[in-house]
Order: C-alpha cells, then sequence, then structure tokens
C-alpha cells in the first residue's frame, strides 16, 4: 500500500495524484475486508483507479530495479483485487474450504503445527472468510488434541474457541494425553471437553486409567444424557482399574456402532446392543458366546488377544448369531481352551487368521484351531475368503492341514496365504518350494 502511495506521489500532478492515492488507499483498506468489489461497478471503479496508478507510475523518475518492482506489485494488487474468487458466493466459498483443510483441527505442541494445516489459516485471510468460517460449527466440530505438559495453557485457550464455535452440532474429538499426568490443568482441559459429551459423535482417546476414568466421571456429571449420539469410539488404556476400562459410564449406548478397545472383559456392562464392528486388543473371557450375544448385531469382529476370566465363572449361553459376517482372530496357544463353544455362526463369510508362525504354531494352537473349524462345522457356513497370515511356506503340510474341512464357496479363489491364493492341486515351479510369506502378505523365496 505505501509503494503505490508514494508512485502517486512521485507525479507531476500533486492535487490529482494526492486524491488518487487517497481514493486507491481507502480501496484497498475496503478490499483487505473483502467489502469490495463485489459488484460490476466497484470493479469498474477498481480497474479506473489502478489504471490510473499505471500512469502516474510511468510518470515517476525511478531507477530500473525500482520500476520493476514496483510494476510487479502493482499486477499483484490488480491480480488480488479482481480476482474471480471474490465474487464466489459464501455457499460455494465453503465446500471450498472443506477441500483445503479438510482434516480435523490439530491442536498440539508447536505453533505451526497446530495451525498450519486447519482451518485457522483461511480464516486470516479477509474478514468475508472468516466470518463465513466463523459463522458456520462445521467446522469446528472436528478436534485433534495432543496434550502436553508445557503447552495446556495455549491448548486450553485454542479448546475453547473451537468449542464455542462448534455450537449444537455433534462433535468428532480425537484426544492423545501420553505426554501428560493428571494434574489441575489437564483437568480444566478435561472438565470441557465433558461438558459437551452430549454431542460426542466420534470419540477416540488414548491416554493412561486415570485419565480416562477422570474424564469419564466428568462427562457424567455434566451432562444428564452423554454419548446419546455416540457413533465411533476408540479406547486405547495402557493400564486397567479394576472396574475395567470403561466402568458403568457406557450402560445407555444407544447409537454406538463402532468399538475399538484395548481391553474389555465379558463381565463389562456396557451397551453393546447396536455394535456393527468390534474391535478387541484383549478380551477376558473364557467364551465368545457371551460377547456375541451381548452384539446381536455385529457384522465385523477382530480379536488381537484372549485371556481367561479369573473370576466367578460365568454361564455360557448358546448363539446362533446371523448377522456376523468377518471375524479376524489370532491363534496361539494362549486362546481359551473351548472358546467357540455353544456358537453358531451360518452367514460367516470372512475368516482372517494372524500369526499363524512355523516357530511358535504349536500343537496346543493347533487344537485351538482346530476347535475353530469345528464351530465352522457347526454352523455350517460357506466362506467366501479364508486367511492365513503368518512366516509361513504356502506349500507346506501344515497349511494343507488348516484348510482341510473348511467349506469355501470357491475352491480355486476363496483360500489365501498372505495375499496369494492357495491353490494346491496347481503343478508349483521349483522356485515356489521352498517360498514364504510375512505378515503383510509379501512373498519371500529361499529357506
Amino acid at each position: 500500500m505505501y509503494n503505490i502511495e508514494q508512485l502517486c506521489l512521485a507525479s507531476q500532478s500533486p492535487t490529482a495524484t494526492d486524491q488518487s492515492g487517497l481514493d486507491l488507499e481507502e480501496a484497498f483498506f475496503r478490499s483487505r475486508s473483502n467489502f469490495i468489489p463485489n459488484s460490476v461497478v466497484e470493479r469498474s471503479q477498481y480497474r479506473v483507479l489502478i489504471a490510473e496508478a499505471r500512469r502516474n507510475f510511468e510518470k515517476c523518475d525511478l531507477e530500473d530495479i525500482r520500476r520493476v518492482q514496483l510494476a510487479k506489485l502493482l499486477e499483484l494488487q490488480e491480480s488480488l483485487l479482481l480476482a474471480p474468487i471474490r465474487r464466489l458466493p459464501p455457499e460455494i466459498l465453503s465446500e471450498i474450504f472443506k477441500l483445503v483443510a479438510p482434516g480435523p483441527i490439530l491442536v498440539r505442541p508447536g505453533f505451526s503445527r497446530r495451525a498450519g494445516i486447519s482451518i485457522f489459516p483461511l480464516a486470516w485471510v479477509s474478514s468475508l472468510w472468516r466470518e463465513i468460517i466463523v459463522s458456520q460449527p462445521s467446522f469446528w466440530s472436528v478436534l485433534g488434541m495432543e496434550l502436553a505438559e508445557l503447552c495446556l495453557d495455549i491448548e486450553h485457550a485454542i479448546l475453547r474457541v473451537c468449542l464455542a464455535r462448534s455450537g449444537t452440532v455433534p462433535i468428532c474429538l480425537y484426544l492423545l494425553c501420553s505426554q501428560v499426568e493428571l494434574n489441575l490443568g489437564l483437568c480444566r482441559v478435561l472438565d470441557d471437553l465433558a461438558r459437551h459429551a452430549d454431542k460426542w459423535k466420534v470419540f477416540k482417546l488414548r491416554a493412561n486409567a486415570p485419565i480416562l476414568n477422570y474424564i469419564l466421571k466428568q462427562a457424567c456429571h455434566f451432562t444428564g444424557n452423554p454419548f446419546s449420539i455416540l457413533d465411533t469410539m476408540l479406547i486405547d488404556a495402557n493400564d486397567v482399574s479394576a472396574d475395567g476400562i470403561l466402568g458403568n459410564s457406557f450402560i445407555r449406548c444407544p447409537q454406538l456402532h463402532n468399538l475399538d478397545i484395548s481391553h474389555l472383559r465379558a463381565t463389562d456392562t456396557a451397551e453393546l446392543t447396536h455394535l456393527v464392528k468390534l474391535q478387541i486388543g484383549f478380551y477376558q473371557g473364557c467364551s465368545f458366546a457371551v460377547l456375541l450375544e451381548k452384539c446381536p448385531m455385529l457384522k465385523t469382529l477382530t480379536v488381537h488377544y484372549v485371556n481367561p476370566f479369573g473370576g466367578t465363572p460365568i454361564p455360557i449361553p448358546r448363539v446362533h448369531h446371523t448377522h456376523l459376517r468377518t471375524l479376524n482372530l489370532k491363534i496361539d496357544k494362549h486362546v481359551v481352551a473351548g472358546a467357540w463353544q455353544s456358537v453358531q455362526l451360518p452367514n460367516l463369510t470372512h475368516l482372517q487368521a494372524r500369526d499363524i508362525n512355523k516357530g511358535s504354531f504349536c500343537d496346543v494352537a493347533k487344537q485351538r484351531f482346530d476347535e475353530l473349524k469345528a464351530m465352522l462345522s457347526y454352523s455350517q457356513c460357506i466362506l467366501d475368503r479364508v486367511q492365513l497370515l503368518g512366516d509361513l511356506n504356502p506349500y507346506n503340510d501344515i497349511v494343507a492341514s488348516l484348510f482341510q474341512g473348511i467349506h469355501v464357496r470357491s475352491e480355486s479363489n476363496s483360500r489365501f496365504v498372505g495375499d496369494h491364493p492357495y491353490n494346491p492341486s496347481r503343478d508349483l515351479p521349483t522356485r515356489y518350494s521352498m517360498c514364504r510369506v510375512d505378515e503383510g502378505g509379501r512373498l519371500f523365496f529361499g529357506v
């Protein structure tokens, strides 16, 4: 702005140029708020002002380098002031903003990471853009927070701004608390989040048990009906309290459809009635029948580890589960014997068995796999895909024995070792005789 005004003042007509400079100064000032040019008349006025500034510029007695610099500045100002994006309606600008900043607002230690890839920089361009962004709660309703001890005050301030602007729309919250312990500063942050628990649609938390227990307790304290619209939840706790991870906080979750949890016990009281997808890090229980009875609508089940339940024995129900389609399991010697007792999965179509390694797949693990196959036979299900993952030679006898007895849709394209189809009936090239497949499905040759 100062450079353009200098151009005008350098003209041979001081009085006229002074007025031109003032007009141009006012125009640029107003344009920074995106108030103009919003009409054909205003755009025409702008073109006249810029043309007049260019004429004044030609009269200036400047050295060549300075002349080139000012010419580029004038060209830039013209391109910005008359840019087509200024003529777009707010609803179109909103869609563009969503494409430019599609992810969550990331509140992290370090300013560049905290604001650089969020909606904040777009709100700093002009008052019009800021007005559009601030007025739409959807821009402020997806939050990712990595809380750290030294940054709690700053992060808390940003959080309060985002929560205030989110209005009444559902909130998606991603919370990482691995770098902070439960203290007064963190409690203030968690309290503000807990006050909005009735708006949580997605809640993902990685923290220790004290932090988890605190925010869940405060959510129940501050809101009359917490978790009423909760659809997706991830809970990753590095330790477990006596009451388990969830305690009694999730007795009423009528909309919970997706759950990824590090620890789950057969005796936990969380409402799982509407789940369609469940992933468990450690399941503590003696039977999957107890779990499946609680999840009548479940379509996908993934379990990484199974430990026996050490408390009072739980009656094992008979479960005929007609919704489960996909089952992902780790098979090893630690799986509880009889885990699939009294379970029928007649509509199961996909099975993935992990960690079947030649060094650790002992006779006990083989027995647990046979129990799984017995359940499949009892269920009379026909599988579209059976996948074995581990350090396996696809053409070893043990692989053939694992597939034996499992009914599949296609003999040639339903069995997989890693990502490679298992077709023992084909003539195999010599170089395949000593191949193996790793956990990622990659094929290696040699011993």
